[in-house]
């Protein structure tokens, strides 16, 4: 009989927050339009930011903000099922010459369309209009009561921010957009629990970084999470078109481990060697990085090589997110989840 796991708790929504604080990838968002004519009837988009499908908005508070004139600023997002056409939740508010502020607390749904627009206005006036947010873009795993956590570090492979995805924009997508399980560290994740591991998984990652613009934040305290059962570092791409030298690299694995050595002693790093480059040259490059990582193994110390260079084909320039050689997509990142879950089974890793 499969073990279960049930996602449990009588955490609030100040304890999400408190978790969001402290793991969460950066925070705040703007919708900001310089001239924008406010109609009399009907609406008019000033823009919107979609959401990543491996993460959530944990909304803290708002504002809206009207310049040059008077117009009515809607904020339009979706926060679970909804049957609406467009935007499940709505705030709308009237403003001239000024702003107004409220407090908010709301999930908003991984991979989700986060919009707003103007009404009621004079139809004429060029204004100016803005709507922010304040919050938190975390991992689209909530399970705070898990009793292990896997910690994933990377740049937009690991973050998903360039899958190729469809976002969730109204009740008519439910069928075509994204979610996180399509991501290969969510289906990672489910396999760690298929196994009878209670397991919860945290993402930092940002897209275009180098594993030396990722040791500037290691530095920071940006990784200094408070629990990493297992943590798997998958970074390199960006390096190899960044001049990134192998000793420069091997300097940036050593401050890894001497971060993991010091904070979690007893947690596995695993060191993922990166996805293929369908370009010749940053692969041979990346191919040097993964042989350092390779060396550096070393299982008495806890310390694991995951090879992804041959999770896919990268000759075969489809297998990327719009042919871009770099990112795999939806159907790649399969792959990928399939690279792990093998290796994870065959050296039999128990977190």
């Amino acid at each position: 009989m499969a073990t279960s796991f049930p996602v449990s708790g009588n955490y609030t929504f100040q304890d999400i927050v408190n978790h969001a604080k402290r793991e969460s990838i950066n925070q705040g968002l703007e919708i900001y339009a310089n001239a924008v004519i406010s109609p009399t009837t009907g609406s008019t988009q000033i823009g919107s930011v979609t959401l990543v499908p491996t993460e959530c908005f944990i909304a803290t508070a708002y504002a809206m903000s009207v310049g040059k004139g008077g117009s009515t600023v809607n904020l339009q997002y979706y926060s679970g099922p909804s049957n609406a056409s467009i935007g499940e939740k709505t705030h709308r508010h009237y403003c001239k010459d000024g702003s107004l502020s409220y407090p908010l607390e709301e999930i908003m749904t991984p991979g989700s369309a986060i919009s707003g627009s103007v009404r009621d206005g004079d139809n004429t006036t060029s204004l100016m209009a803005s709507i922010t947010m304040s919050g938190y873009f975390v991992t689209a795993d909530l399970n705070y009561n898990a009793k292990k956590v896997a910690l994933f570090i990377g740049d937009s492979i690991m973050r998903g921010t360039t899958m190729g995805s469809t976002p969730y924009t109204s009740y008519a997508t439910t069928l075509t957009s994204t979610s996180p399980m399509d991501h290969f560290a969510f289906q990672v994740r489910n396999h760690f629990q298929q196994r009878g591991e209670d397991l919860r998984i945290l993402i930092k990652a940002m897209g275009s970084y180098s594993a030396r613009e990722m040791g500037y934040w290691l530095k920071n305290g940006w990784l200094d999470v408070p629990q990493a059962d297992i943590i798997f570092y998958q970074l390199g791409v960006n390096d190899s078109t960044k001049g990134t030298t192998n000793q420069q690299f091997t300097d940036e694995m050593n401050r890894l481990i001497d971060w993991r050595n010091r904070l979690f002693p007893n947690s596995k790093l695993v060191l993922v060697g990166p996805t293929p480059l369908n370009n010749t040259t940053n692969e041979t490059t990346l191919a040097g990085y993964r042989s350092i990582q390779s060396s550096l193994a070393n299982i008495n110390n806890n310390i694991y090589y995951l090879d992804l260079s041959n999770s896919f084909d990268r000759t075969v320039i489809t297998n990327y997110t719009a042919s871009d050689g770099v990112h795999p997509n939806i159907a790649n990142n399969i792959s990928v989840a399939n690279t792990y879950k093998t290796w994870i089974d065959t050296n039999n890793i128990v977190i």
